[in-house]
């Protein structure tokens, strides 16, 4: 399977490629070198092609696409320019000339309404398109060759440790990150250790990702640190504190903010700030972030964006993440490349773990496949088993998060997402989920809030938080991106509580035995919905 898919998606780009070429050259182009390039294509020469052309041409390609696909007069006479043309190239064969003219006709009136639509909603520029389909254009990741850029912490799966990841445009010596004392200066931090790189050149990126690992911490300390290379140069100087040993108590709740859905752009400019200002506060020991990470869809600058965006909360506090359906793109490269989350036996990528932090422990699923629907494959609902029977046995909460939701009310009776695939998830993990008495599955997806009352197979179990028997399900995919949020209709008996299509984000707090959760709208941080889940 995934070498067939790999050819059909090898195929797919070259034919994108090929057709958006063809296309911008029969409209601009005498007859004659319109069928020079239509031979060159047919006979698969695309290399051979494309390294006559260059980046800034194949964005002046693009953009002409675009204005033809604006103008029904231009569309028809491409038309009628490649009905004309076809048989000319094809005089011996009337298949080849029909499969000629017929996909000239789906190049104008699907191909470039479907480009013409991603520049639209933000999805790509015309950068993005020759970088992808083509490629001719590369995206420099970082405005220096080797200062570092974009850190962000992370958890490892227990211990007394953290994990931080950076940027380069070039590749370094050493992956180094040093640390000691809080408000110790660059030349004053005693602790360093050496990490690793990785890269990849999907969509034209180019850079480096470097990840190292802070061990031996202490409990309840905060720590200064910077990460680089001594030749290549260093970063600013960060903090971060770790958990006291009493996290997750009366005296010192555990305090988590939730997010999904969170784009690169200005929709979650709001969200980003409101989060900025209680990391500055010291509120905040946790970000989980359950998928759909940047919405870079393919258009590998915008996770830069995102990544410069976020860091003056990612370069502070752990954060945490799950693959969503936008990071798919190039079977989860990007994600996989740019995160370090914490290793499992049965996941060679990251894409599904755990983690034990401030006494709760955090069972991490991936919902997504390369075909943008929903799945958790054997290899996982195993994994997923064996996790949840072997947690910490003074775990005081367990949590599980992934992207698509299992009970979610947004869309209509045939909804897929709401419908088909929630029920899909439901019968391959709610069996596991009940019978190892986790306390909330929290997911995304959906662009607005909800939550359940405890609820197994559908039907709830109670019209409280006291004691629950079975799980709570929230859905928080409205942290804002470019597709906007809807309001859910919460018209489900397990339905409970508010549901808003705001923008915002969620407050988790651990404390004893209780669990706290609150949305806030991001744009005056009003909180709009609280319940609290209590278990002694």
């Amino acid at each position: 399977e995934g070498s067939l898919l790999s050819r059909l998606a090898s195929r797919m780009a070259t034919l994108a490629w090929s057709v958006c070429l063809l296309m911008a050259f029969a409209a601009l182009a005498p007859a004659q070198t319109f069928y020079d390039t239509a031979r060159v294509l047919m006979e698969g020469q695309r290399l051979r092609f494309g390294a006559n052309i260059s980046c800034d041409q194949c964005i002046d390609i693009v953009d002409v696409m675009i204005q033809v696909d604006k103008n029904e007069t231009a569309r028809a006479e491409l038309i009628a320019d490649v009905n004309a043309t076809c048989p000319k190239l094809f005089p011996t064969s009337k298949v080849e000339a029909d499969l000629c003219i017929q996909f000239g006709d789906d190049i104008v009136n699907k191909l470039l309404p479907f480009i013409d639509k991603q520049l639209e909603t933000l999805a790509w520029d015309a950068r993005a398109v020759c970088s992808n389909f083509v490629p001719v254009c590369k995206n420099p990741c970082c405005s220096t060759n080797t200062i570092p850029e974009k850190l962000r912490l992370s958890l490892p799966s227990d211990g007394n440790s953290m994990f931080i990841t950076w940027t380069t445009l070039l590749n370094t010596s050493t992956h180094t990150v040093q640390w000691g004392p809080a408000g110790a200066g660059p030349g004053d931090l005693p602790y360093s250790s050496n990490g690793w790189s990785r890269t990849y050149t999907f969509g034209g990126w180019v850079g480096v990702v470097h990840t190292a690992e802070m061990t031996n911490l202490k409990p309840g300390t905060a720590y200064s640190y910077r990460v680089g290379d001594a030749a290549g140069g260093w970063s600013d100087v960060w903090s971060f504190s770790t958990l006291p040993s009493n996290a997750g108590t009366a005296e010192r709740p555990l305090r988590i903010i939730q997010i999904g859905d969170m784009g690169y752009a200005n929709k979650s400019d709001n969200t980003v700030a409101g989060i900025i200002a209680e990391v500055d506060q010291g509120n905040v020991d946790l970000i989980l972030h359950v998928g759909d990470v940047s919405y870079a869809d393919g258009d590998m600058p915008h996770w830069d964006v995102y990544f410069l965006k976020i860091e003056k909360i990612s370069a502070r506090v752990p954060y945490m993440t799950n693959p969503g359906n936008h990071e798919l793109w190039y079977n989860f490269t990007a994600y996989k490349t740019n995160f370090w989350m914490p290793a499992s036996a049965y996941s060679d990528h990251r894409m599904f773990y755990s983690f034990n932090y401030g006494g709760v422990h955090f069972a991490q699923m991936n919902t997504e496949t390369i075909t943008d629907t929903a799945n958790l494959d054997d290899q996982q609902r195993t994994w997923l088993r064996a996790d949840l029977e072997n947690r910490p046995k003074n775990a005081l909460f367990t949590i599980a998060t992934g992207h698509r939701p299992f009970y979610c009310t947004t869309g209509g009776a045939k909804d897929k997402d709401c419908v088909t695939f929630a029920a899909l998830l439901r019968s391959q993990a709610e069996p596991t989920l009940i019978a190892n008495h986790v306390d909330m599955v929290i997911t995304a997806h959906m662009h607005g809030y909800e939550r359940t009352y405890p609820v197994a197979y559908g039907n709830p179990t109670a019209q409280n938080y006291f004691m629950p028997s079975s799980p709570v399900y929230v859905v928080n995919g409205a942290a804002g991106n470019r597709e906007s949020n809807d309001n859910p209709h919460g018209n489900q008996p397990w339905s409970a509580g508010t549901h808003t299509s705001d923008i915002g984000y969620a407050h988790i707090r651990i404390e004893k035995g209780q669990l706290h959760y609150e949305f806030l709208v991001a744009a005056n941080r009003s909180v709009v919905d609280s319940f609290t889940i209590v278990k002694q």
